[in-house]
């Protein structure tokens, strides 16, 4: 950690982010950054704190990341969404 940050430690709230994605395969997020998924849409919770779905190409959407949304939704407290995301969320869960 870089001890610039050191005194923020005590303040810190902890979390687990899960990544989650189609398969276990690093998935190209940027043109120079790559993430490692820690839960495929098979196995991941439903009972998540947060979900965060981003803008897909929603004609490209995979049906197991529809699954995994539908079913996610009803246990899931809070659904984040950012540009085409809030367009998916709508369209297979509950929107307000």
């Amino acid at each position: 950690m870089n001890p610039q940050f050191a005194s923020m430690v005590p303040h810190a709230i902890p979390m687990d982010f899960l990544y989650i994605s189609s398969s276990m395969d690093s998935a190209h997020v940027t043109p120079d950054m790559y993430v490692r998924p820690t839960h495929t849409y098979a196995t991941a919770p439903r009972d998540l704190d947060i979900l965060l779905l981003g803008g897909p190409n929603p004609a490209t959407v995979r049906e197991e990341s529809l699954s995994f949304l539908k079913e996610a939704s009803k246990q899931t407290k809070v659904i984040l969404t950012t540009c085409t995301g809030a367009m998916v969320s709508c369209a297979y869960t509950k929107c307000m």
